[in-house]
Formats: C-alpha cells, sequence, structure tokens
C-alpha cells in the first residue's frame, strides 16, 4: 500500500468513528514495549473507541501528518479532530486520557 493511501485509510478512520485512540510507535522503542500491553488492555475495556497502531517506521506519511516526534505519543481524536495527546509512556495518563475521551461527547 503506498503512504498516500496509508494517509488516506488512516484520515478514513477518524472520519468514520467518533472516538479514536491513535497510539504512534515503533518496533525499536523500548517505552512503547512496555506501553503496548497496557494499550492493547484498553482496547478491550472500552469496546465504543476505536484503537489504532501507527508504526511510525512503515507509516512514514501519517507520522509527518501530525508531527509525531517522540514514540510513545497517542493522539485521541473526537469527530475526526484532534482534542488532546499524551507523550511518553505513562499508563496512568493513558488511562485517565481514554476515560476523558470515552466521557466526550462530539
Amino acid at each position: 500500500m503506498a503512504e498516500s493511501d496509508k494517509l488516506q485509510a488512516f484520515n478514513d478512520t477518524l472520519k468514520e468513528s467518533k472516538h479514536v485512540v491513535a497510539y504512534f510507535t515503533a518496533p525499536w522503542c523500548g517505552p512503547c514495549k512496555a506501553i503496548g500491553p497496557e494499550f492493547e488492555k484498553l482496547v478491550v475495556e472500552y469496546p465504543n473507541i476505536k484503537f489504532v497502531k501507527v508504526d511510525v517506521d512503515d507509516q512514514v506519511e501519517i507520522a509527518q501528518e501530525y508531527g509525531i516526534r517522540s514514540m510513545p505519543t497517542f493522539i485521541f481524536f473526537v469527530g475526526g479532530q484532534k482534542v488532546f495527546d499524551l507523550v511518553g509512556a505513562k499508563t496512568d495518563l493513558l488511562k485517565e486520557g481514554v476515560a476523558r475521551l470515552a466521557s466526550l461527547q462530539q
């Protein structure tokens, strides 16, 4: 899949889902490996939120579009619009962010 197709698919996901958490990660990122299992638990805990993993090495255009400078970065979207983000492997803040996102209305 071409980079532009990946970006379009990502943007389509943002449009189609009311609440989205985008997790920008990389296979070589130690903190990403540490927080990954917590992210996966939240996927199960919040079935009404769309969780998307973005490998910054594989999906460069998406990472550039959203100004990703360090990993992990989590961006929270409502109705396709970024509402807030979190940089770093901070489990408590990630859980709080997802709970906050779940409580927001579009």
